[in-house]
């Protein structure tokens, strides 16, 4: 318990107002000090907020608003210095290096028949040796560029399964790698038993019509 600070009645230990003399407990000046302190303590923690929001603006904003135009032309160019006429025909894998042998010995093949910086149409088949000679071959899809690398997807390899991949173009040779969504339980033969195409001669007559 505490007293009254004017009358001396006991009080309530929490208690601001003596209801003996009518008197509050409280200095007033202490309030108004209380006051300033706690206001002055909001504003810093608002000019704290600003502050990290400028930082971040600074860091991560700005930059990407005022990219400095050569590294977009930079950019740009870098695209276009891709010859993608020079990716059109037919691309056997490594050990390959005929049709002939391509469909005796088995291999796999990719055909683009044609590419821009934008949509590629391509084909893809995997072979099996002789005697056998199973083949997963696509139909002709359409594949989206972004650069150097075609995206795509295909529904039927020739026994109903279905999947996507990437074809990286690298200078003399390309790259391809095929991942199923879809595998049938009753296919004898797919697209993946080989993933990686290289150049073939462009005289070679196309493998898909």
């Amino acid at each position: 318990m505490k007293k009254c600070k004017y009358c001396g009645k006991e009080l309530h230990e929490d208690a601001n107002f003596c209801p003996y003399c009518m008197r509050k407990q409280i200095n007033a000046e202490y309030v108004a000090a209380k006051s300033v302190h706690g206001l002055r303590f909001r504003w810093l923690i608002l000019a704290g907020v600003v502050l990290i929001a400028a930082v971040f603006a600074c860091v991560w904003i700005l930059p990407k608003i005022y990219q400095k135009p050569d590294a977009q032309q930079s950019a740009k160019k870098e695209d276009s210095a891709i010859d993608y006429d020079a990716y059109v025909g037919t691309w056997f894998s490594k050990e390959i290096s005929s049709a002939d042998e391509f469909y005796e010995n088995g291999g796999s093949a990719v055909q683009i028949f044609s590419i821009d910086d934008r949509i590629a149409e391509i084909s893809l088949s995997t072979v099996q040796s002789a005697p056998a000679n199973r083949a997963a071959t696509t139909d002709k899809i359409y594949g989206e560029v972004d650069g150097n690398v075609i995206q795509f997807s295909f529904q039927n390899d020739g026994w109903m399964s279905s999947g996507e991949g990437t074809i990286t173009l690298l200078n003399d040779t390309i790259y391809a790698e095929v991942i199923y969504t879809y595998k049938d339980p009753s296919a004898l033969w797919y697209l993946d038993h080989a993933n990686i195409f290289y150049l073939c001669d462009k005289e070679t007559p196309s493998l898909f019509g």
